[in-house]
């Protein structure tokens, strides 16, 4: 009687060694155990690089590997039809490295924040507006820093912090925050160009 292994593959697996073996791309699923943990180390890619590098595959090279060892399986993918093999050296950068670039993106995040934030300031015209708003409260010219200028100041910076979700005490939530949102959408968007790159070659 024909076996049924069920195979579930992820859009992108990273790979840490450079013989890739069935186990490691996809999760398989069998009611028979020995003939699991067989098909799960069966080879499936091996990698020439001697760098970092990327594959894509498709399900079909996984059902045939497993067919050409045993022909009397039914394999059933619920998982990805394509995906994006990766191998990484596991190279570890020297900790200095790593502390320049992470301040290097700080900086650049920063200044790159402050001066999105004077644009948007500067086309809307926000020093008029407040001088406006300032003269019809108080009924004279303000002279200087207001507190209009200072709660404004407070209030963006607060708003910013609740905004990303990610700060404070009371953080409970387990919703993704915008910024991990963007990520993955972004990282969605890579994997599938890649897959369809792949598929024209």
């Amino acid at each position: 009687m024909d076996k049924i292994v069920y195979v579930k593959a992820d859009k992108c697996i990273l790979a840490e060694n450079k013989i890739v073996t069935i186990g490691e791309a996809a999760d398989i699923r069998c009611s028979d155990g020995q003939l699991t943990k067989d098909i799960r180390e069966i080879v499936l890619y091996t990698f020439d690089s001697q760098k970092a590098d990327r594959y894509v595959m498709s399900v079909m090279d996984i059902i045939i590997a497993i067919q050409k060892k045993y022909d009397d399986v039914i394999v059933i993918n619920i998982g990805e039809p394509d995906f994006i093999v990766e191998y990484n050296m596991n190279h570890k950068e020297k900790t200095w490295m790593e502390v320049i670039k992470v301040a290097v993106i700080c900086l650049i995040v920063f200044f790159g924040a402050a001066f999105a934030i004077m644009s948007f300031h500067e086309d809307v015209g926000i020093t008029g507006l407040f001088e406006d708003v300032y003269k019809l409260v108080m009924g004279k010219e303000k002279d200087g820093v207001s507190v209009i200028e200072v709660t404004y100041s407070i209030g963006l910076f607060l708003g910013i912090l609740i905004f990303y979700n990610r700060f404070g005490a009371g953080h409970n939530s387990n919703d993704p925050s915008p910024l991990e949102m963007e990520m993955k959408t972004y990282e969605d968007t890579v994997n599938d160009t890649l897959i369809m790159t792949g598929d024209k070659e």
